[in-house]
């Protein structure tokens, strides 16, 4: 099978970008679309994935034998890829929609522990994963009158950048990015000494191998900021997360409060289980898309 090397993909990318504003406009009729509309559309693009040569639908797969098992990957990658189309045409719908209404087709179970987190600490880290629709997350807890950061890199695409960048500040959202590491800690320790909530997702692979900390039986290089911007602060870490209930209903789940013990290691491995035991629960709705075990796959 033919497949691009990285640098030539990076240059297919570069190559694409003026056609950017013409995947925006593309987009634009999901905004009016009634929610099982856009569901049936993602099923059918999700069936035709299934049947197109796909390099994510390769990591996706290698990452479900090894975390699920054979027997459960192909029906839960089938699930997978028609979760991650609808999460991204329901987006679409989402941030065109008021704010009444988004307020009752996503609600938050827990959201009375996330306001006692908030009230007998001088931040929240909110440490959470790629599940579900996650950028409704943050939405809506914006909406109860959060002031919440989101740690995440800026696209590499310029227009979308720019359409990114614009959307956080219409939402009330903070952004700090990631990509820059210095800037971001110094901006997400100023976030949460400011009493803000800071959105942290764990389980992507950080450009540092010090923290290997095991997660599905197999110990990954995994993110060190949630315990150490709660110790340098005194902010309160709350798991939190969002799921799919139906067509365009989603439910944020707040978890209790965790207390770090004071051991990075045993910390880091407490909230991969919580994270862990969200993905078993929900394995149709994570990114599986990410190469979070290359050290023991071969993804190519």
């Amino acid at each position: 099978m033919f497949r691009l090397s990285k640098g030539a993909r990076r240059r297919l990318e570069r190559l694409l970008e003026p056609l950017t504003p013409l995947l925006f406009l593309s987009l634009y009729p999901f905004a009016l679309m009634p929610f099982p509309a856009i569901s049936a559309i993602s099923r059918a693009l999700a069936w035709l994935w299934w049947l197109l040569p796909s390099r994510r639908k390769r990591i996706a797969k290698a990452n479900l034998h090894l975390a699920l098992g054979p027997e459960a990957s192909e029906a839960v990658l089938r699930r997978a890829m028609e979760t991650s189309i609808r999460n991204l045409l329901e987006s679409v719908r989402f941030l065109h929609m008021a704010e009444d209404e988004l307020r009752q087709r996503v609600r938050i179970e827990g959201l009375e522990g996330l306001r006692e987190a908030r009230e007998g600490s001088k931040g929240i880290v909110a440490v959470s994963c790629h599940l579900g629709n996650f950028p409704l997350l943050c939405m809506r807890l914006s909406l109860e009158g959060l002031r919440v950061g989101v740690v995440a890199k800026m696209p590499r695409n310029r227009p979308m950048a720019r359409f990114f960048s614009r959307k956080m500040q219409e939402l009330g959202l903070v952004f700090i990015d990631g990509g820059q590491r210095r800037r971001a800690a110094k901006e997400g320790l100023r976030h949460l000494r400011e009493g803000g909530l800071l959105y942290l997702q764990l389980d992507q692979n950080p450009p540092y191998d010090e923290a290997m900390v095991p997660f599905f039986g197999h110990p990954v290089p995994t993110y060190r900021g949630p315990v150490v911007l709660a110790e340098r602060t005194g902010a309160a870490v709350v798991p939190v997360f969002i799921v799919s209930e139906a067509p365009g209903r989603h439910v944020v789940m707040v978890e209790r409060l965790y207390r770090p013990k004071g051991d990075l290691m045993q910390d880091l491995g407490a909230l991969n289980g919580i994270i862990e035991a969200y993905i078993r629960r929900f394995p149709e709705q994570w990114w599986w898309w990410h190469r979070r075990w290359k050290r023991y796959l071969d993804y190519r």
